[in-house]
């Protein structure tokens, strides 16, 4: 072999391998790629997820309210349906 070919040779080797790296690059960057749509995807869904609890939590929150003025309601009512049946 003359030094011309087997430079040639080598040449051709290196590229090969440089070649299989950045298809494998370009794999691994488009698995990449699709890790994060999923994540992103996720993300979307877990902020969905925490905008219906604080609805929810917040509607709690007013039953609770609410539940308390019935409860104080129910008991002035009872205190002056007492008040009219005793003074009768």
């Amino acid at each position: 072999m003359t030094p011309t070919c087997i430079s040639t040779n080598i040449n051709t080797d290196m590229l090969t391998k440089i070649m299989n790296k950045l298809d494998s690059l370009d794999t691994k960057l488009a698995q990449l790629d699709s890790i994060q749509h999923s994540v992103s995807k996720l993300t979307d869904r877990l902020d969905s997820f925490y905008q219906k609890i604080s609805d929810m939590e917040s509607k709690i929150r007013d039953i609770e309210r609410s539940r308390i003025f019935d409860t104080q309601l129910v008991s002035d009512l009872s205190k002056t349906a007492e008040s009219l049946i005793f003074s009768a």
